[in-house]
């Protein structure tokens, strides 16, 4: 959750600095100004990130070894469990929703009456949120159990979501909504990332999380261009947030039911 909220903290800081830079300097003058940034990240990510160095059961240092192959036997069968898909369905609707609101907030906050720039500054506080959120997911999740806290995550996304359809002419009631409907989000994926762990283990985590969030960003594909869809042929977002929120509220339904299947595979796995 701690590392996670990096993600948000970003988006905290950089919505409002991206609607400053395309007022000032335009689309591609913000692009560039963005592409800058993020190059610094490479040579701070080379000089100081290493590969944790493993020990073998006979004493032998190892880094980073490679335990299977892409959709070898245990992915193959990890793939055909239940829980599985239960995870995968509750994880789509996360990217569903979650794009839907980073694409089109500055546009929801024009059809409120608010300027863009005061849309993007609602981008910022969802950023925070998140920040918040991803934290207080782990934390959560280390006290209720992690499919109760997973469930609690996606029922108050769908919340903030329903929030959000309402009219709003208040622009702190925009920004309490917006962060109802943001805070949350990472707080699911960072409980999410975790359950893959503890359900499949290490030797297949990674390719786990890379399957399961393969269909995250068809949710992230298909939601933020409904949104639009629906805003063009509607004259609004209230049916395309109606929806969002009716999606995470199913997915709070199939992370609840998660646990039962998720132990069984555990238990088959022999771990205690």
């Amino acid at each position: 959750g701690i590392i996670l909220a990096g993600m948000p903290l970003g988006q905290l800081a950089f919505s409002p600095m991206a609607s400053v830079l395309i007022a000032g300097w335009g689309w591609q003058g913000a692009f560039l100004a963005m592409a800058a940034i993020t190059l610094t990240v490479f040579p701070l990510a080379w000089t100081f990130l290493r590969e944790p160095v493993r020990t073998t059961a006979v004493g032998t240092a190892t880094s980073g070894q490679k335990k299977s192959l892409l959709f070898g036997t245990e992915v193959r069968h990890a793939l055909s469990t239940q829980a599985y898909w239960m995870l995968l369905v509750a994880y789509f609707g996360c990217g569903f929703s979650g794009l839907m609101i980073m694409a089109h907030l500055p546009s929801m906050a024009l059809e409120h009456g608010f300027s863009l720039r005061e849309g993007a500054a609602a981008l910022g506080f969802v950023g925070a949120g998140g920040a918040i959120g991803s934290v207080l997911g782990g934390w959560v999740s280390d006290r209720i159990g992690r499919y109760r806290a997973l469930a609690l995550g996606y029922f108050l996304r769908g919340v903030g979501l329903f929030l959000l359809a309402l009219p709003v002419s208040n622009l702190a009631g925009f920004y309490i909504f917006s962060l109802v409907a943001g805070a949350p989000m990472f707080f699911t994926i960072a409980i999410t990332q975790l359950v893959i762990y503890e359900i499949y283990g290490i030797r297949i985590a990674g390719q786990m999380i890379g399957l399961t969030f393969l269909l995250h960003q068809v949710g992230s594909t298909i939601g933020p261009y409904l949104g639009g869809w629906i805003y063009e042929n509607t004259g609004g977002y209230t049916l395309a947030l109606v929806i969002a929120g009716g999606v995470l509220v199913n997915s709070a339904l199939w992370a609840w039911r998660l646990q039962a299947p998720a132990l069984r595979y555990i238990a088959a796995r022999g771990v205690t």
